[in-house]
């Protein structure tokens, strides 16, 4: 989609595109110069490359896309899918969802482009969007398991079918790993004052399989009075005697806080799926990671971090 790679330092731009690979299709405005809507640019382009040379040379065709997963509303692409409230009614995207993610979907119905997904949250994967019906062949995440994905057999059809798409484990939290400078690690704890704290976000629409507000509850809250929260929280769920406990603080302005503190929760956003980047990350600030009950421990980490119930927990630290 629309982005702002040619935007950014000169130096910074050429050590991204080192091996000249990265080709930005939105350069120079050419849809609107062409006169073609943001929406049908990918089909476009890839189909008339022979007068468009602007990253593509005469000849080159997509083999396959590899896509990371993210949110997206069950529509992208307008007059598409019929509402399943009103079968009569064709559905309206949200133009968030048609502008970032309805220009990728409606070319991969339209080209039938081979394509593998990867992510790390499976709320996000499969690609929610019902109105995409060429699906990936295979979904690269942490855990060996198939999604199933209910969506439109093609455009304007009401016919709604399931596809089952197989997952692989590919280690995909090492990726996190990947910023990280050795050089400057700890080489030992140091003497710290913070006994726990929770670096954390919980939204009504994106954690609903979990209940967050219970664990830190009765994990952190209820016993560990003198502990924060730190992320972006609804505050109709923090509304109460725990309320000052929350600091809508961000991670990149918590790092005097992580060096001074010993112990952490980690609770995962959906059920059976183990945290990922968070666990690397409270190591790299020498912090000792305890898993929730049901946070899977995908890191082969010492049984003693994986609690049972809070009292568990409470004792362990």
């Amino acid at each position: 989609s629309p982005n702002d790679i040619n935007k950014i330092d000169t130096e910074i731009h050429n050590k991204i595109n080192k091996n000249e690979n990265v080709h930005n299709i939105w350069r120079h405005d050419a849809h609107n110069y062409l006169s073609v809507d943001k929406l049908s640019w990918l089909e476009f382009y890839f189909k008339q490359r022979s007068t468009i040379t602007e990253g593509v040379r005469e000849g080159k065709f997509l083999d396959f896309g590899l896509l990371y997963g993210g949110p997206t509303s069950a529509c992208t692409i307008p007059d598409s899918m019929y509402l399943t409230t009103n079968p009569n009614k064709l559905a309206t995207p949200m133009s968030s969802s048609m502008r970032s993610v309805g220009i990728i979907t409606k070319y991969l119905n339209a080209s039938g482009l081979p394509y593998l997904e990867i992510g790390e949250d499976p709320r996000y994967l499969p690609l929610q969007a019902k109105d995409l019906y060429n699906r990936s062949k295979r979904i690269l995440c942490v855990k060996d398991t198939n999604f199933t994905i209910k969506h439109i057999k093609e455009y304007k059809s009401r016919e709604i079918i399931e596809t089952t798409i197989p997952c692989s484990d590919v280690g995909h939290s090492y990726m996190f790993l990947m910023n990280e400078e050795k050089d400057i690690l700890l080489k030992e704890p140091g003497d710290r004052k913070t006994r726990i704290n929770v670096a954390m976000h919980c939204t009504a629409s994106a954690d609903s399989d979990v209940n967050k507000w219970k664990l830190v509850k009765d994990f952190i809250l209820d016993p560990f009075p003198e502990t924060y929260i730190y992320g972006k929280w609804d505050a109709k769920l923090i509304k109460g005697e725990h309320q000052n406990q929350f600091k809508e603080i961000p991670m990149t302005h918590l790092h005097k806080v992580m060096y001074d503190t010993k112990y952490t929760l980690m609770i995962a956003g959906s059920k059976g799926w183990g945290s990922q980047s968070k666990f690397w990350k409270m190591l790299i600030f020498g912090i000792i990671p305890f898993f929730d009950p049901d946070n899977e421990n995908i890191f082969g980490a010492p049984e003693f971090l994986q609690t049972k119930d809070a009292n568990d927990f409470i004792q362990k630290v």
